[in-house]
């Protein structure tokens, strides 16, 4: 049993209210763009559209998550928490690297092994990483700006804040902790193009957040993953590997990226494991503050 307080506000915050309204907001705005283009001849940026879309998408959900909060009586303090002491970043940059370089290791093997049984589907696959290219815009400095902005602080913001936050508390007052942090990170990981990795890495940043109590470092240790992303792609373009079906590339990153990873984050998972009396960081801040 979690030793939760009498009254737990997150008892009565239905999430899949967060899941209908992000699909009727997509519908919306695909809607209102096809009107735009059907009656007005309207141009739209394919690249700068779909980020200012995202933007608004975000946003509209914000203030939604926040009125509820309101209404339940949930202190988003309390759930976001202290930045740690000084002494402790330099430990825990060094974990957050270390998660980053695992998971980028499940990755690559990841589309090695899928090459092995469709070359081409894979090289399909990988050519559709980039959402949207910016090359096709317009304004390409403005897509690609806008791009990293959604990667490096957009996209950790919130995804932390409702999968690591939200949904893990909402699940293991429901559920149990370990049972939630599956569910959300198996959630999280079909929400990519590489759903192993990134579920790995969700569970990895479930047990940073509770080791931390902030959702401040799981959030900065994704902006790191996000941001690695766009320099690798920057000197190892994955298209140019997949269009040569040069895969065993995938297969040797991956293993030297593990192997120098898996020994830092195999402690970090063995020492921030769950205990059976764990208590949720929500309670913790709000008993700490």
């Amino acid at each position: 049993m979690l030793n939760l307080p009498a009254i737990d506000p997150f008892l009565k915050f239905k999430t899949r209210s967060i899941f209908i309204l992000s699909l009727i907001f997509i519908v919306e705005f695909i809607f209102i763009s096809g009107l735009l283009i059907l009656f007005f001849d309207w141009y739209i940026d394919v690249p700068i559209f779909s980020h200012l879309t995202y933007y608004l998408l975000v946003l509209l959900l914000s203030v939604w998550i926040l009125h509820r909060f309101h209404q339940l009586s949930i202190h988003p303090k309390h759930l976001i928490g202290k930045l740690p002491s000084c002494d402790r970043w330099l430990s825990l940059c060094g974990i957050a690297l270390a998660i980053c370089l695992f998971t980028r290791g499940i990755d690559q093997l990841f589309f090695f092994s899928l090459s092995l049984i469709s070359p081409s589907f894979t090289v399909s696959l990988i050519n559709w990483l980039p959402d949207p290219p910016a090359s096709t815009s317009a304004l390409p400095v403005l897509a690609y700006l806008l791009n990293v902005i959604s990667l490096v602080v957009v996209a950790p913001v919130t995804e932390e804040f409702i999968f690591r936050g939200i949904l893990m508390h909402r699940w293991a007052t429901k559920w149990g902790i370990l049972p939630a942090t599956l569910v959300s990170a198996i959630i999280f990981g079909l929400g990519h193009i590489v759903p192993f990795g990134a579920a790995v890495f969700g569970i990895l940043m479930t047990l940073l957040y509770f080791k931390t109590r902030t959702l401040i470092v799981p959030a900065i240790a994704h902006a790191m993953n996000n941001a690695a992303t766009i320099v690798l792609e920057l000197f190892f373009p994955s298209q140019q590997i997949a269009t040569n079906y040069n895969f065993p590339e995938y297969l040797h990153w991956g293993i030297v990226l593990i192997i120098i990873s898996a020994p830092f984050v195999l402690r970090f998972t063995y020492k921030n494991w769950y205990k059976k009396q764990l208590l949720l960081p929500y309670f913790t801040n709000a008993f700490q503050m």
